[in-house]
């Protein structure tokens, strides 16, 4: 990886209620540089979507804390730290004002900061949304008119209308379907090379991961279990919750379907309570052992990556080229 251009130093996020204490992310600790997409994967609680929280500054960490290019981020962030770090959401009806046209709402941004004359904001935005493919004739239509693609197309531009260095993208592409899924991946991708964008990138498709990523690190309940170049991470996945995730991405092709794993179904399917100390995998893991039952795993360097497993897999997985 060239020199970190984000780095998260051991981030740390509890919540606390009356009754319970949830561990949402443990001693997180990660870096991408300048123009890579890191993806982050796991499912449904792991903590992706909070670590995406944390970098933006949205919620601030009980522990640890972000560095981008070189500068610790403080709890209050500047205007200009909140310009260079951008957003663009699953659902991008929840960053788009329904009320206000597509032109008002992708020139917000530039209007904010004033990064243009108050008299040419308006090409500006006319610009944007010819590089994310939408056509002047939208310029005056409010969101609710547009498809599903089209609104994600809008919501980038408006990221990109604040000239980020970063944009964290969570779960961009799940509402939409396979066709204008592989579009935007596209128009993502074409806009890095151009801008020289970083990606923080939330999913729980690995499919998705495999074809965007330059790092990967997986996240199950709140803990890095591996982490490493995507391509490390898929020719030899480690940690059997890397193993499980493989084992259902959907496969085009017999190539595809002989490389993927397969996953034991005879496999436990328990689930631990964290406060019990140990792998909180365990309950899950066809090859648990004994040390699993009260050592928490550390996440240890192996060849290209790091795994947190006591018992880590060992097989090759011989995917054709993404």
């Amino acid at each position: 990886m060239t020199t970190p251009f984000l780095e998260i130093h051991d981030v740390s996020m509890t919540f606390r209620t009356a009754k319970r204490v949830v561990h949402a992310l443990v001693d997180v600790d990660l870096a991408v540089g300048r123009g890579e997409t890191l993806v982050l994967v796991g499912e449904s609680g792991s903590g992706k979507s909070t670590l995406g929280e944390i970098v933006l500054g949205t919620l601030q960490p009980t522990g640890g804390g972000v560095v981008l290019d070189g500068r610790t981020l403080k709890p209050t962030r500047t205007k200009a730290e909140r310009r260079r770090i951008q957003l663009v959401q699953q659902n991008p009806m929840t960053s788009l004002n329904p009320r206000q046209t597509i032109a008002s709402s992708v020139g917000l941004p530039i209007r904010v900061h004033r990064l243009q004359p108050k008299g040419l904001v308006a090409t500006r935005v006319e610009a944007l949304l010819a590089s994310v493919g939408i056509s002047s004739e939208h310029l005056r239509r409010f969101p609710a008119v547009l498809s599903g693609g089209q609104r994600q197309r809008v919501a980038l531009a408006r990221a990109l209308a604040a000239e980020p260095d970063l944009i964290v993208l969570d779960e961009p592409t799940s509402a939409l379907d396979v066709s204008v899924q592989a579009r935007v991946l596209e128009l993502l991708d074409r806009e890095q090379r151009q801008r020289g964008l970083t990606y923080i990138f939330i999913t729980h498709d690995l499919g998705v991961a495999r074809s965007v990523g330059t790092q990967i690190a997986v996240l199950y309940r709140g803990r890095i279990v591996e982490v490493g170049p995507a391509v490390a991470v898929f020719a030899r996945p480690r940690h059997w919750y890397t193993v499980l995730l493989l084992s259902s991405v959907p496969v085009v092709s017999a190539a595809e379907a002989r490389a993927r794993p397969t996953w034991p179904s005879a496999a436990p399917a328990g689930a631990i309570d964290q406060s019990e100390g140990g792998c909180a995998f365990r309950g899950r893991c066809p090859r648990a052992i004994a040390v699993c039952n009260s050592i928490t795993p550390p996440l240890v360097a192996t060849d290209m990556h790091a795994v947190a497993c006591h018992n880590p897999n060992q097989d090759v997985i011989a995917w054709p080229a993404a």
